[in-house]
């Protein structure tokens, strides 16, 4: 054991490595969903799938919501997987972050104001939608006097078991946040539940998952003098399904779909003026289809996904006169290709591209529908794709998932210098390495 973790710290010395991290490293490093390729992350939309990974330490080593935090131990996160026998594989994850930036539509973020706030993604990850993404912010009553505290994440439980050869499983979620003061007393809640069900043999399938998740939040700003802002109504329903064709040995189709719910409704109570509302509701439909290929006797495997996905909104809001109400929708189409490939024994490199083939937003309430967007890369007009890669190191029971930034990669291939061990001030982005880690994770097999 001490001689893999020599052999582990040594190869990241002989990289010259600079490191930064995020949340699930193989996945953002493929630029990949975790329902176009098997990745232990479908436990968070799967909890039935926790029977695969069962026996597994889990850590995730950063998140940038702590863009000072990497090294100090305080924002990292993590849990453990393990089979109890008889009882099923039991589970819990502590300190998952608010604010979890991976995947898709996450590299292709909306920010419309008048768009509902995206609260269900915030503690049960894949729960029905693309990916996580939003925080608890902005889309409070015009005249708002306090924004609520972001709930802190206390524990994801998990729990699965094989019944009559079907494995079931379950995630509870449960998070809250209370700041007090002088004049305040502001206190935020969530809590959720998703439930899964997974069988071989369905029909054409030689895989099939289903999963349905309840997501309910409130809080309450509690302003001295009896004003506040408040939740008045805030779920979450998101049912979807998962299904897996193995064509031959080597070659399979991953069809995914997803159906989402969600209301956001909030009160704004001030002393001596008319209680106003702030009422939305959203719809979302995403529909996938990916093919997966095995290569080098399956130690790697070559992926792409196309993704379809529709948003509907709907919002209403009193403390504007005379009401003011937004309606639209949106539609992209997101597709993507990569590739993970095992060099040696102990390393794997990755790599894959993402394009947003179509994505467009329509207001129905400002006279004529209307597209727009702009040279963002990440705004809505598709013009922008993005690269990425990374790879992965794997000692004894060890695993050492990394993210490597595109830039240090290129300022390398384009630019070296003999002076350094292939590097030097200049070539680098981060204290003279030689590449850049921006997300990393580490797993322990037992």
């Amino acid at each position: 054991m001490k001689k893999g973790l020599l052999l582990l710290m040594m190869g990241l010395m002989a990289l010259g490595l600079a490191v930064k991290a995020n949340a699930d490293a193989r996945l953002d490093s493929m630029s990949q969903d975790p329902r176009f390729v098997e990745d232990m992350d479908l436990i968070w939309l799967y909890p039935n799938k926790a029977l695969e990974y069962k026996d597994t330490v889990d850590f995730r080593l950063n998140d940038t919501e702590y863009n000072d935090g990497w090294g100090q131990g305080y924002a990292e996160w993590g849990g453990v997987l393990k089979d109890m026998g008889d009882v099923g594989v039991i589970g819990a994850y502590a300190n998952r972050p608010y604010y979890t930036q991976t995947y898709f539509e996450d590299m292709y973020n909306h920010n419309e104001s008048e768009k509902p706030a995206d609260w269900y993604n915030r503690y049960m990850p894949y729960g029905g939608g693309w990916s996580p993404a939003g925080q608890w912010s902005g889309n409070m009553p015009n005249n708002a006097n306090y924004y609520p505290n972001t709930p802190q994440n206390k524990v994801d439980a998990f729990w699965a078991k094989s019944f009559s050869g079907m494995d079931l499983g379950a995630m509870i979620n449960y998070a809250d946040n209370q700041e007090y003061g002088a004049l305040v007393n502001n206190y935020s809640q969530d809590l959720g539940i998703n439930l899964g069900l997974g069988t071989a043999n369905l029909g054409p399938f030689s895989q099939a998952n289903f999963h349905l998740s309840y997501q309910m939040g409130s809080f309450d700003t509690g302003i001295q003098g009896g004003e506040s802002a408040m939740g008045d109504g805030i779920y979450s329903l998101a049912v979807g399904a998962l299904l897996v064709n193995d064509v031959d040995a080597d070659n399979s189709v991953r069809v995914t779909g997803d159906v989402r719910n969600d209301q956001w409704n909030t009160k704004d109570i001030q002393t001596g003026n008319p209680t106003t509302h702030y009422q939305s509701n959203q719809f979302t439909v995403d529909l996938g289809a990916g093919i997966n290929h095995k290569i080098s006797g399956g130690k790697g495997v070559v992926a792409s996904g196309l993704m379809l996905v529709y948003d509907g909104y709907k919002v209403t809001d009193d403390s504007y006169t005379p009401t003011a109400e937004y309606e639209g929708n949106s539609w992209m189409v997101l597709w993507n290709a990569s590739v993970e490939s095992q060099l040696t024994g102990w390393l794997t490199w990755r790599a894959g591209i993402f394009k947003p083939i179509f994505d467009r937003d329509y207001d129905v309430t400002k006279g004529q529908p209307g597209a727009y967007g702009n040279n963002d890369p990440y705004s809505k007009n598709g013009t922008y794709s993005t690269f990425s890669t990374g790879f992965g190191i794997n000692v004894e029971n060890w695993t050492l998932d990394a993210q490597v930034s595109v830039y240090s990669l290129e300022q390398l291939i384009s630019n070296p210098s003999l002076g350094g061990i292939l590097y030097d001030n200049y070539n680098s982005i981060d204290n003279g390495s030689i590449l850049s880690i921006t997300e990393a994770d580490l797993k322990y097999k037992f």
